[in-house]
């Protein structure tokens, strides 16, 4: 995720910040500055668990959930009238509130301070709903955690952001690699 901080001059301090990725089984967060990596965890819940919870509490098949969830669902309105829709909602606000709540306490053990609050980005599939990035935000800005939160935003790209950011670790590795500077052995 290409997250940024502002410093006191304004100026942009590349690679640092958080990015949450929600994929479909497990939610993941790093919390890095400049590129280094200060924390990083993952919660078994994202995705499949609020398909799987819709579908027990509505009786409808999963993949009937899965195409709502993908081509209808809205997180800035409340479906009232429509049971799915109403369950998907209301397992999403208890997925943020599970991973959130947890990430929260491991950012308690974080001694890193930031001087200035810094950016949230969002990823993955379970990003995907249009107002996902509020509903995080709303969240995450009722937890506890050791530093202020500027934004959080959506990856413009949610389903490949992760893949991207993968890529350009493997190309930093593999020019150090190439320049001597690391050896295989500290991969």
């Amino acid at each position: 995720f290409p997250v940024t901080i502002m410093d006191a001059d304004g100026k942009e301090i590349p690679y640092s910040g958080m990015g949450i990725s929600f994929g479909a089984g497990r939610a993941n967060c790093v919390l890095a500055y400049k590129g280094m990596q200060i924390l990083g965890m993952s919660v078994q819940r994202s995705g499949d668990w609020i398909d799987k919870q819709v579908s027990q509490q509505t009786g409808v098949p999963i993949s009937q959930v899965m195409t709502k969830k993908e081509n209808v669902l809205d997180l800035t309105k409340d479906e009232y009238d429509d049971d799915v829709l109403f369950a998907l909602s209301a397992y999403y606000d208890a997925m943020l509130k599970y991973v959130l709540s947890n990430f929260a306490n491991k950012l308690k053990d974080v001694k890193t301070e930031f001087s200035y609050p810094i950016d949230i980005v969002v990823a993955g599939g379970t990003s995907m709903p249009k107002g996902f990035e509020n509903r995080v935000e709303k969240m995450v800005r009722s937890l506890q955690i050791p530093f202020s939160i500027n934004k959080v935003t959506k990856s413009a790209s949610p389903r490949n952001s992760v893949v991207s950011g993968l890529l350009t670790q493997a190309e930093i590795v593999k020019r150090k690699l190439e320049k001597g500077l690391i050896q295989p052995e500290e991969i």
